[in-house]
C-alpha cells in the first residue's frame, strides 16, 4: 500500500454471506474506516474510527457509528431516501439468545461445548441462519444477543479479522456490549496481516464472559 494524501483507509466485506444466497436469506456488508497511515500493520482495532453494516433482507437498513455523538444509529432506505430510523441502539449486558457460527469445534473444543450444552439446558433462544451480517445485526435491533464462532484444530478459522470481525466487534462495544477473541477484547489485536482469520464472541457481556471464561478453563 503505497503513500496517499486520503484521510483515511476503509476495509470491508461488499458481500457477506454469499454463502446463503442461494436459499434467500439475507445478506449484507461490513465496512470499517481507519486513519491513513500509509499502512494498516501495526494499528489495533482500537484504532477504527467508525464503521458500518448494511443489510440487505426484507428491507435495508444500515446500522452505523454516529461519531458526532459517540453511538450507534439506525438508518433504512425508504423509497430511496436514507431516514433516520433509530438513535443510540444498545446492547444489554444479559441475554437469552444465541447465534452460535462452528458448532463443529464444540465436537472437540470442551470450553465451547461447555457453554453450548448450558445455553441449551436453560432454554436460550437459537437464532442464527449462517450469515454473520443477519446473526449479528439481529442484536442491535432486540438489544441482546451473543454471537461466537469459535474454533478448533479440526474446524480452523474462516472469519476474517479486518473485513468482518473488527468493524462488528466495534459497533458492538460502541452499543455497550463486548468483543473478546477468547481471552481479551478484539479491539486489543494488533493487525501483522491483511488476511488475518481467527475466533470471535461478541455480543451481550454476561454471556460473552462465560464463554471466554470457559474457554480458558478448559485451555489450562
Amino acid at each position: 500500500m503505497g503513500p496517499s494524501s486520503a484521510e483515511y483507509i476503509v476495509t470491508f466485506d461488499p458481500l457477506d454471506g454469499s454463502s446463503v444466497i442461494a436459499t434467500n436469506f439475507s445478506v449484507g456488508s461490513i465496512f470499517a474506516v481507519w486513519p491513513n497511515k500509509e499502512k494498516l500493520m501495526g494499528l489495533k482495532g482500537h484504532d477504527i474510527l467508525g464503521a458500518m453494516v448494511a443489510v440487505y433482507g426484507p428491507r435495508t437498513d444500515v446500522i452505523y457509528y454516529n461519531d458526532k455523538d459517540k453511538r450507534v444509529d439506525l438508518m433504512k432506505l425508504i423509497r430511496g431516501n436514507w431516514v433516520s430510523y433509530k438513535y443510540n441502539l444498545t446492547i444489554k449486558p444479559t441475554t437469552k439468545l444465541f447465534a452460535p457460527g462452528n458448532l463443529r469445534a464444540a465436537s472437540v473444543n470442551k470450553g465451547y461445548k461447555e457453554v453450548i450444552d448450558y445455553w441449551l439446558e436453560k432454554g436460550y433462544t437459537l437464532r442464527y441462519t449462517g450469515a454473520m451480517v443477519p446473526d449479528i445485526y439481529q442484536f442491535f435491533i432486540k438489544g441482546q444477543g451473543i454471537f461466537a464462532n469459535i474454533i478448533s484444530p479440526e474446524h480452523p478459522a474462516k472469519l476474517r479479522l479486518l473485513y468482518e470481525m473488527f468493524p462488528f466487534a466495534f459497533l458492538a462495544e460502541a452499543a455497550g456490549g463486548r468483543s473478546s477473541d477468547g481471552s481479551k477484547s478484539l479491539l486489543e489485536t494488533t493487525i501483522v496481516g491483511y488476511e488475518m482469520k481467527g475466533q470471535v464472541i461478541l455480543g451481550s457481556k454476561e454471556e460473552v464472559e462465560r464463554l471466554e471464561n470457559s474457554l480458558k478453563k478448559h485451555s489450562a
